[in-house]
């Protein structure tokens, strides 16, 4: 996970360096007044307008929270027993890199059907090769977290990780199959999704 971290230092560092000498981030000034706009700040200004306009699907909120809390509360006991099974809690980084990998994905396919990015910012010609990278990057750390690494221990303790992952897929499959959210999106980014049908 070390490698992993460093990796992800020497390659981020310079490219937000050579986006906010080019562009700028943040921040408009008068050598960037078309400066590009920290996700993060978007990030949070997104969740404070769900929460003070009422936005947020807070059931999900809410059934996220208590199994989460469920979940910790379960190892804390299994701990607390000396035992030799535990909840994996690399699933959780593990569904974070699945979500993102749906998304990049998504735009590989996007991109093969001839969809061009309508934001202010786009990678050019190197939108292919970035976005290939990134699922191989993405699908490696995804494999490096799942390996098992206790070849004498259990089965399913080796592959508890692989298993938990299966079953949210599985439920989020099922949700996606009952539920449709995927027609009830309101995605500033959904050109792609049109592209794509």
């Amino acid at each position: 996970m070390t490698k992993t971290r460093v990796i992800a230092a020497l390659i981020m560092a310079p490219v937000l360096n050579l986006l906010a000498t080019a562009y700028g981030i943040g921040v408009k000034s008068e050598l960037h007044p078309n400066a590009l706009a920290a996700p993060q700040a978007n990030l949070m200004a997104s969740v404070a307008k769900g929460l003070f306009g009422g936005e947020l699907p807070w059931t999900f909120i809410g059934i996220g929270a208590v199994v989460g809390a469920a979940i910790i509360a379960f190892d804390s006991w299994l701990k607390s027993r000396n035992a030799r099974f535990r909840v994996p809690v690399l699933a959780a980084a593990i569904g974070i890199y699945l979500a993102f990998q749906m998304i990049v994905l998504a735009a590989l396919y996007a991109r093969s059907k001839g969809w061009k990015p309508s934001g202010k910012f786009t990678l050019g010609a190197w939108g292919w090769p970035v976005n290939i990278g990134a699922l191989v990057y993405g699908v490696g750390a995804i494999i490096n977290m799942a390996w098992p690494r206790t070849p004498d221990a259990a089965w399913y303790i080796n592959y508890a990780m692989v298993l938990s992952t299966a079953i949210v897929i599985g439920l989020g499959l099922v949700y996606m199959w009952i539920g449709k959210p995927y027609d009830h999106g309101k995605a500033p980014a959904g050109d792609a999704w049109k592209v794509g049908r």
